[in-house]
This record gives structure tokens, C-alpha cells and sequence, in this order.
């Protein structure tokens, strides 16, 4: 099915008057049969963009990823990445929550996010503790998280927020 297009939204926090952009998107994940519902929020700045990825299940079970160790109360899971065909990449992330992990990209010597910007799909693989994988598919050529991308700093130089929700199921 198509995957529907990202919706912005423009808040401004009532106490700080802080102005924040969010895109929003969910997605439905599976593996194994059981589904479950990854939410993914993007944020930058001019010199870093991440990926923050909270699973939920739908079926019942546990969304909590296999971590390799909890360290000044941060959960490490290893995950495996993919950018379009290039190698698989094991990351560790870092997260105090037991269903988020979170992957991120350092800007080049020029201040932009080319790698990504340029790339088709990011495929994040979400290991659970059930031994399920459910795959996450963040594709940077949607038009809106492309234009939030290359916002990224531009402006007033200060953190956006944009939270991803896919509506679909992954294939």
C-alpha cells in the first residue's frame, strides 16, 4: 500500500514559547506474525540528525529489545542497519527507555546531511527480547521529512523535532 504522506504540525511551548516542528507518521511493523507499531521521531540541529524509535506490540507480547547491558541506567541494544544496498552495520544505542533505540548521523564538513539526504531507504532492524526483528523502513526522499532535513540548522540554529508515523504495514 502507499505510504501516506507526513503530516507537520507547529507548537509552541506555553511555558518556554520554545518553537517546535513535528512530522507525524506511525508505522506497523511484523515478524514472525505478530505486529507491532514503531514510532519514529527524527530531531537535528545543524551538526547531528537521529532516529528515535519506540516499538510497541500489538500482539500481546512484550515490546522490550534485547539489551546487551544497562550502564548508569541506560539500556545498550545491538541492532543491525542498512543505508539503500550499502553493507549491514551493527550499532549499539544507547536509551534509558526498554522499547527506544535511537540512531544517529553527524553532519559533513559542509553542514549538510548528504549521506542521508541522498539516500533512499534507512532499514533499522529492532531486535526483541521474544527474538523476533521486526524491520523499521525510514525513507528520506518523502518530500516533507526531506525538506525537515534540509532545514536542519538553517534557520535559528536551535533543535527541530519531527515524530514519524507511518500508517501501513512494513512488507
Amino acid at each position: 500500500p502507499p505510504v501516506p504522506p507526513w503530516s507537520i504540525e507547529n507548537k509552541t511551548d506555553p511555558l518556554t514559547g520554545k518553537h517546535t516542528v513535528y512530522a507525524l507518521l506511525e508505522t506497523e511493523v511484523e515478524d514472525n506474525g505478530r505486529r507491532g507499531e514503531a514510532q519514529v521521531t527524527a530531531t537535528c540541529d545543524a551538526r547531528y540528525l537521529e532516529f528515535r524509535v519506540r516499538y510497541s506490540s500489538k500482539s500481546g507480547q512484550d515490546a522490550v529489545f534485547k539489551h546487551t547491558r544497562t550502564v548508569f541506567g541506560y539500556n545498550s541494544v545491538s541492532m543491525r542497519t542498512r543505508i539503500d544496498e550499502r553493507a549491514v552495520k551493527e550499532e549499539i544505542s544507547n536509551s534509558e527507555y526498554v522499547n527506544e533505540v535511537m540512531l544517529g548521523f553527524l553532519s559533513d564538513p559542509v553542514g549538510t546531511f548528504s549521506d542521508i539526504q541522498n539516500a533512499q531507504l534507512i532499514r533499522i532492524e529492532l531486535p526483541l527480547v521474544n527474538g523476533d526483528t521486526p524491520v523499521v523502513e525510514i525513507r528520506p526522499q518523502d518530500p516533507r521529512l526531506k525538506d525537515f532535513i534540509n532545514g536542519c540548522g538553517v534557520a535559528s540554529r536551535t533543535m527541530q523535532r519531527a515524530t514519524v508515523k507511518q500508517i501501513g504495514r512494513a512488507s
